[in-house]
């Protein structure tokens, strides 16, 4: 057994992701979804990244060249809903985009850091 509670048996774990251009597909994007782990933090150099608004129930387009903060299902939780987790997704683009994210809060197994919302 371990001494370790949940939170500190936690991680974060840095990825590099790149989309290819769509080039006619439109399946080069990713659906929406909800990140897991507490936040995440990202970074992309070209615009892309598309966030929920529940208050309004439209989709904003993320500023790209900037750190952007999306809170995750473990801080929603944590804060009994008084953060809520962001729904966002990734359009596809005509050229190749490059999107640098820090998942916070992670268990260290865990390979996908999203679910996907139907």
């Amino acid at each position: 057994s371990s001494d370790l509670s949940d939170d500190e048996a936690r991680t974060a774990n840095l990825r590099v992701l790149r989309y290819a251009p769509d080039a006619g597909r439109h399946d080069a994007g990713i659906p929406a979804h909800v990140d897991f782990g507490d936040f995440t933090l990202c970074h992309s150099n070209k615009s892309g990244l598309v966030v929920w608004d529940c208050c309004t129930e439209v989709w904003h387009k993320a500023p790209k060249g900037q750190l952007l903060f999306l809170a995750a299902t473990g801080i929603q939780k944590k804060s009994r809903g008084a953060v809520r987790a962001v729904q966002h997704r990734v359009d596809p683009l005509e050229e190749e985009r490059f999107s640098f994210c820090r998942f916070h809060g992670v268990e260290p197994t865990r390979r996908d850091f999203g679910t996907s919302i139907f």
